[in-house]
């Protein structure tokens, strides 16, 4: 992932901060307006994502699976969520 980013995103976007936050506080970065895409490799469950999915998808932003662009599902047997994708409102 360093690899990716030093080669392909930050000569692209010079000002690219890389967060090591916690998956709630990048989530409310999203919805505020602070931050613009949120990329997931990390294991997190349901539980983890579930509200602020809610709150990010009902404030017009999107979280996606990044195997196949469609939204996480939730209510599923198995807990841990896919790599995914959150993107702030208006990207």
């Amino acid at each position: 992932m360093d690899a990716y980013i030093d080669k392909v995103l930050r000569p692209a976007h010079p000002d690219l901060v890389i967060d090591s936050q916690g998956s709630s506080l990048k989530f409310a970065r999203l919805v505020e307006g602070t931050a613009d895409v949120y990329v997931c490799y990390s294991k997190t469950k349901e539980w983890d994502t579930a509200a602020a999915d809610a709150i990010l998808t009902a404030a017009g932003g999107k979280v996606l699976r990044i195997s196949d662009g469609m939204p996480l599902e939730y209510d599923k047997e198995d807990y841990p969520n896919p790599p995914f994708v959150a993107w702030a409102p208006g990207y």
